[in-house]
This record gives C-alpha cells, structure tokens and sequence, in this order.
C-alpha cells in the first residue's frame, strides 16, 4: 500500500490537463520545481506511507480515534520535514501528505482482512475514503473551533473567517463526497479510455474543491468566475471542442501563474484508489 501510494504521487503529473501544476517536460507555474524533484520527494515519502499502513494493519476498534489521528499527525510532520529536507525547502507534496497518510492508513485498515485486497469493489474503496473521514473529523471540528475563536495566522484560516473557504478541512467535513462521486462517475463511465475519464476529473476537481492556493492567488470572486467557466467546459461532450476549451483553461492559468493545487492532491488519491481496488 505504501509502495501504490508512491507510485500515486509519480503518476499525478503525467496526467493531462494539469492546470499550472508540474508535468514530466514542464514546470508549469512553478520555476522553483520540475518533476525530478518530485520524484526525489515522492520517494522520500515511502517510510512515512508504510508506517501509516502499519498503524492501520494494527488498528482495533477499541482504539481511541483521537488517538490515531494524533499518530498520524505526528507521523505526517516527521514526512513534512523529510520532503523538505529532500527537495532543498520546496514545498512539493504537503498537501498531500495530510491526506493521503489518513487514505494509506485507511486503506490498511479496511483491507487488513479481505482476500485479494487488491481486488476490492467500489463499495469498498468508498469505505476506505468513510473511515479516513471518521478519523480526521473530530480534528477537523475541533481545529475550526479554534479558528473562529482567534485572529488568522494563516492565509488559509483567513480564508476560512472572512469566505468560509474550508479547503482540505471541507473534503474531511462532506465526509470525502467529491471523491466518492468522482469515483462513481469513472467506474459508470467504461465507454470512455482511462486517461479521458481522469482528463474530465481533472476538470471536475477543479470546478468542485475549496482551493485555498488558488484563492491566494487570484481572490474569491476571480476565483468563482474561473470556477463557473471551467463549470460549463464540464457540461459539454467529450470531444475536440471541450479539449481545445479545456487547454485554453489551461494557457490561462500559466498565464497567470495559477496553480491547481488541490485539484491535484485529489487526483493523487483518486489514482491511488483506483490502483487499490483494481479499477483501472
């Protein structure tokens, strides 16, 4: 499982569009990064990913979930300064440590005890995103009731008082439902290749995630006018029309130096998902 979570996080940036964020021949909108370095940094990342797994394959039902949480925070901080230490102080994969360390170790733990695991149904995969809810959201309540109660210290709990922009605390708080409805589209959408499923999901993480990145950079309102554009490409066929649209999008977003951070984060989990439950 640790290994697949790897292979998730080097196999995000081969996915076409990528909406400002790094590709195997390009820095996209980021001059302080290249693929190489995300290779250096997916890599680091493996004992942090096994250890997560572990605490899963160990986990009982008697265990306290707060815990747990506090396990993989702690766990999750140690990876934080081995993916800085790694890429010089490049911050590459910080978002999606938080959430895929909870994904790996409930992965673990869900398929601790089923035969062929690596042949799980969607009903299972699903699971594995409910149990990694149920243990972030107690955190999650807690860590907003903070924020409300004290002046920002960060962008992203700024975004929080002033628009209610929750980020990857929302994705935790809705109980994982982009990810749970990105996965039905893809398993009911056979007629389409791979890659043309995971290009419309790409869009469709974008249109629906809280970014706090993007918010950053271009404000809330620039941010929901881009969201509402990207929102009507997602309605139409897939075909050359909607592609050209779609890299259109795409030449915007560079030109801007926007970057859809997010968006990629749940593309890492959706892969390792897939590749988890034999989806592909």
């Amino acid at each position: 499982i640790g290994e697949m979570a790897v292979r998730s996080l080097l196999d995000e940036p081969k996915i076409w569009p990528r909406f400002g964020l790094v590709g195997p021949h390009d820095q996209g909108s980021h001059i302080d990064m290249s693929y190489s370095l995300l290779r250096e940094s997916a890599l680091s990342l493996l004992p942090f990913f096994r250890q997560s797994a572990t605490l899963g394959i160990l986990y009982h039902p008697s265990d306290s979930v707060d815990q747990v949480f506090c396990r993989l925070q702690l766990l999750g901080i140690e990876a934080e300064k081995t993916m800085f230490k790694s890429t010089r102080g490049v911050n590459t994969h910080k978002g999606a440590i938080f959430l895929m360390g909870l994904l790996v170790f409930a992965g673990a733990c869900v398929l601790k005890n089923r035969k062929k695991a690596l042949k799980s149904s969607l009903h299972q995969i699903k699971d594995i995103i409910k149990v990694s809810c149920f243990v972030a959201n107690n955190y999650v309540k807690k860590d907003l009731i903070r924020i409300d109660a004290n002046p920002a210290t960060t962008y992203g709990e700024w975004g929080i008082k002033k628009h209610r922009w929750l980020g990857i605390r929302g994705f935790f708080l809705d109980q994982g439902s982009v990810l749970h409805n990105a996965l039905a589209w893809y398993y009911h959408s056979s007629y389409l290749s791979h890659d043309e499923r995971l290009e419309y999901l790409r869009l469709f993480f974008l249109v629906y995630t809280q970014d706090t990145n993007l918010l950053k950079r271009v404000g809330y309102y620039n941010l929901l006018s881009l969201r509402a554009y990207a929102g009507k490409i997602l309605t139409q066929t897939y075909g050359l029309k909607r592609m050209e649209q779609v890299k259109k999008l795409e030449d915007q977003m560079l030109a801007r130096k926007m970057s859809a951070a997010a968006a990629g984060d749940l593309m890492i989990a959706l892969i390792f998902l897939l590749n988890l439950g034999g989806g592909r």
